[in-house]
């Protein structure tokens, strides 16, 4: 497999990786906050509501706050931050296969192909919160069900899942690079 982003320099895609960094971390700040007692962690727990009834609860009691325009205001403001942070995890996945295959960690072909795999990864990713936002639109617009919150909230936990593995793998594969420049 090849590098995803071959045409793109080590230094540029760098460069875009810190924009990227800067640009999620302002997309995060904006969004609303809507904890209630009903959803102590605001959107994460509706995300991951896993019920009809839960997901019921918590659009209640937004709807009672007059929270329910925030909500789906959240949702379409993760549409830029999901654009960002997945730019951010492909590139901070490429750049760090390279690194490995720069230092001779990993072979180029075994480092394209863990580019790869990395912006593979980061699309998934990216297609998961996509997928997950389109459940809690619905929901937000009074088409909750069992299997809707259940389809949303398994789509969740899988998103949050590889977002969570992915800094291990980066951090991996640059501790690989860093070691293979050490021996």
């Amino acid at each position: 497999m090849d590098d995803p982003l071959a045409a793109l320099n080590s230094a540029d895609l760098a460069s875009s990786l810190a924009i990227a960094v800067g640009l999620t971390l302002a997309c995060w700040v904006v969004i609303p906050r809507l904890t209630t007692d009903e959803a102590p962690r605001g959107i994460l727990s509706f995300e991951l509501s896993w019920s009809a009834a839960r997901a019921r609860q918590i659009v209640e009691r937004w709807k009672q706050l007059g929270m329910v325009k925030l909500a789906k205001l959240s949702v379409l403001l993760d549409l830029p931050l999901i654009a960002c942070y997945g730019w951010t995890l492909l590139a901070a996945g490429v750049l760090a296969a390279r690194a490995a295959g720069a230092s001779g960690a990993l072979s180029p072909d075994d480092a394209a192909t863990a580019a790869a795999w990395m912006a593979a990864a980061a699309l998934v990713v990216v297609i998961l919160d996509l997928l997950e936002n389109i459940g809690l639109w619905l929901m937000l617009n009074d088409k909750v069900s069992g299997a809707l919150a259940m389809a949303t909230s398994l789509v969740s936990l899988v998103k949050w899942a590889l977002i969570a593995f992915a800094p291990f793998v980066i951090g991996g594969l640059l501790l690989m690079a860093g070691c293979a420049l050490v021996t």
